[in-house]
């Protein structure tokens, strides 16, 4: 198994935060929501994230989805799973890991940090636990794969950082989106 290189600056020791990640259960659906929303709502006002007025305006947290997220995480298991960072019992990160057996990867997914917390190490925090429970897993996985628009520059540096490397443009292998040259996909392989 390789191992993960890890450089950290000073600067990166004082700012960063130490945090539990757990794999997330239905209590946690109503933060794990209004964390992505205000995600969201931060990267689309900034243009970090391309969205037209009408996803504005339909990106939105109501009971229904939070109920809808709860039955996801309550039905959660080793091939489809949500990790949360808690910080002093509030979820401060989250992403979500699939398996696809036809690629024999798990996929990472709706990777989230709130905003104000960025720089601080969650992601790094949470990338390595998913890692780590990806090689434990029971499926043999290959690696891990991830879908990112091409104009989201920040994200692809770190995943790159974390090892990653973009492998494909163009439609994703779940057929999200037929318009070539907007996804990217990234891998890294065990």
């Amino acid at each position: 198994m390789p191992r993960m290189e890890v450089r950290i600056t000073a600067a990166a020791l004082l700012n960063a935060m130490e945090v539990r990640i757990t794999v997330a259960g239905p209590q946690h659906a109503k933060d794990m929501e209004w964390l992505k929303f205000g995600n969201l709502m931060f990267r689309g006002v900034t243009g970090e994230l391309p969205m037209s007025d009408d996803e504005f305006e339909s990106t939105e947290v109501t009971e229904e989805s939070i109920a809808e997220l709860a039955v996801v995480l309550a039905a959660s298991n080793e091939s489809d799973y949500y990790l949360v960072a808690d910080y002093n019992e509030r979820i401060v990160g989250f992403c979500r890991m699939t398996w696809r057996p036809e690629s024999a990867q798990f996929q990472l997914r709706q990777f989230y940090v709130e905003i104000e917390l960025r720089g601080r190490g969650i992601c790094s925090q949470i990338i390595r636990i998913a890692l780590e429970r990806t090689r434990q897993s029971p499926f043999a996985a290959k690696g891990v794969f991830l879908i990112t628009g091409d104009y989201n520059t920040a994200a692809q540096a770190r995943y790159v950082h974390w090892g990653f490397k973009i492998v494909g443009t163009g439609k994703t292998p779940l057929g999200e989106s037929d318009t070539e040259g907007q996804w990217l996909r990234m891998d890294l392989d065990f």
